[in-house]
């Protein structure tokens, strides 16, 4: 799930169907001070230790620059963990020339570590009403510009660290410039993108190959750029089209992403920013990896 609103009283987990709260004002983020993001770490703390209190669940609790951690998990567990998050901030950086001190945060990334499945279903439904189950992770963002992060360990490490890495940087390009909202399958794109680049999963070029076949055998994309929440098969393409567009052109991705967040649409943003259209783009994705001609996009309005 990922995005963001601007009203104060906005409940917890009152999202839109992909996790991205219905912005009725999307804003850019105001700078904050020292002291305004250590008030903002504050109101983390006071809704989560009561949260925890009323589910009599201890979990111990630690600062890092850019997070706010609660884990129940061994120190030297959630410290790795955390260290893969300073990995992704930094290669975010890297990747939108952002300067890797900056702060991108509200006060900081809540980050909640639990060692049973059982305790992480607890706390989604104590904290946000929200049923978590079938999934490993995820992300809840606010209109104030929150960012929580809730997780349970995985026995396979690759994918524990893959969940993570995908679902923070849904907080982060959320975070990234203002609450505008950015379309699901490029929000979910460089999620994968990110997540593979660092974790370097050995299951992705698989998953690429399969999409890759899925979009051939239907001949197009259906709802692939207009869905709030895409399809299953539709992960492994976002990561191939972004995969390849950070790689023809870098720049000019970052700009289609400022473009968004400051308020264009992505048809607007991929001819002004980017330099080629969607259908374009997506003309070339079919021409050089699918290795065919007429892919119906079905342009979003």
């Amino acid at each position: 799930p990922d995005a963001g609103e601007d009203k104060p009283d906005k409940e917890p987990g009152e999202r839109g169907a992909d996790g991205q709260p219905d912005i009725d004002n999307p804003r850019a983020w105001p700078e904050m001070t020292e002291d305004e993001h250590a008030a903002a770490v504050k109101e983390l703390q006071a809704f989560v230790d009561p949260v925890l209190s009323k589910m009599g669940h201890a979990m111990g609790s630690t600062q890092t620059e850019r997070f706010l951690v609660y884990s129940d998990m061994p120190a030297k567990d959630s410290k790795y963990w955390v260290g893969v998050l300073d990995k992704m901030y930094d290669k975010l950086c890297e990747t939108f020339d952002l300067d890797k001190e900056k702060n991108i945060w509200k006060g900081k990334c809540l980050l909640l570590f639990f060692n049973s499945e059982r305790d992480y279903l607890r706390y989604n439904s104590a904290a946000y009403g929200n049923s978590a189950n079938g999934s490993a992770g995820i992300c809840y963002q606010f209109g104030v510009g929150d960012v929580h992060i809730a997780m349970y360990k995985q026995k396979n490490k690759k994918v524990l660290a893959h969940v993570l890495v995908h679902e923070a940087v849904h907080g982060f390009l959320f975070r990234y410039q203002s609450s505008h909202y950015v379309p699901n399958w490029l929000n979910e794109g460089l999620a994968e993108y990110i997540a593979v680049s660092l974790v370097n999963s050995s299951e992705y070029p698989g998953k690429a190959k399969s999409a890759r076949g899925y979009v051939k055998q239907r001949g197009g994309l259906d709802n692939f750029l207009s869905a709030r929440n895409i399809i299953g098969p539709h992960y492994g393409l976002a990561y191939d089209v972004t995969a390849m567009m950070v790689s023809e052109n870098r720049k000019g991705y970052v700009k289609m992403i400022q473009g968004i967040k400051e308020g264009k649409t992505a048809k607007e943003a991929f001819d002004d920013d980017y330099g080629a259209s969607v259908d374009r783009v997506f003309q070339y994705y079919a021409k050089t990896r699918l290795k065919m001609d007429g892919l119906r996009v079905n342009l979003a309005k």
